[in-house]
């Protein structure tokens, strides 16, 4: 795969079956101002402690490879764009090249996908590990709304997404419990829409009343999916 210059930038964010397909068009990116996506945060369970716990940086590099492979193949399986890569946290954009009606299911056969990979990985890592590591698995955020795209050749190897659903689906992220996906109001409307809520329950803690506390955003109404429970 091409990994310089805008066509192996394409490549990398949507998976270069897309991008050598006629179905991928850039010039839609870049069609107005805001876009209308789901953004979801995926965030390994402990990774800072299984990272200080592995000695062989062989094993390190290889079960890396493995998560990060993998999640960037199932986004892009489920037509969503592999945003970026940040340490322990996957972020995928689904609407970007998509309609909007296709959003829900994709981005929860994702999510299901996501935490079994992490899973799978984490699993492999203990097994190399004399600690006992936990908790595993994966904290997962949703959120919907207005997205714009640029691109800045020579200065930012890739594409730029500001918007407040990137702040927002870190922030709950955050909240979530190992193996959650934790979404705002307005991405569950769009699942239930979709017809796939059934499980979700309302977002609910010790210290709020069902509203979630968000930095910089206040309290919102937020859904949790348990999916370590989901068949």
């Amino acid at each position: 795969m091409k990994t310089t210059g805008p066509d192996g930038w394409y490549a990398f964010h949507f998976g270069s079956k897309l991008v050598s397909s006629t179905d991928f068009n850039p010039d839609r990116l870049f069609e107005g101002s805001n876009k209308e996506c789901c953004v979801m945060f995926a965030d390994f369970c402990s990774f800072t402690s299984f990272t200080r716990a592995t000695e062989n940086i062989k094993v390190l590099e290889t079960l890396l490879t493995s998560f990060y492979s993998q999640a960037r193949r199932i986004i892009h399986k489920h037509s969503g764009m592999l945003y970026q890569i940040v340490g322990d946290c996957v972020i995928g954009v689904w609407g970007l090249q998509t309609d909007e009606e296709s959003n829900a299911q994709s981005v929860m056969q994702t999510a299901a996908e996501l935490v079994e990979i992490t899973r799978q990985v984490a699993d492999e890592w203990q097994s190399h590990l004399d600690l006992l590591i936990e908790p595993k698995g994966l904290r997962l955020g949703l959120s919907k709304g207005a997205v714009t795209v640029i691109r800045r050749d020579g200065v930012y190897p890739g594409l730029l997404l500001f918007g407040n659903p990137l702040n927002l689906a870190s922030r709950l992220q955050s909240a979530a419990q190992p193996n959650q996906l934790v979404c705002s109001n307005a991405a569950y409307e769009e699942i239930e829409q979709a017809g796939l809520n059934s499980k979700f329950e309302p977002y609910r803690c010790e210290s709020s009343d069902g509203y979630l506390d968000a930095k910089n955003f206040g309290r919102l109404k937020a859904w949790v999916l348990d999916i370590s429970k989901c068949s």
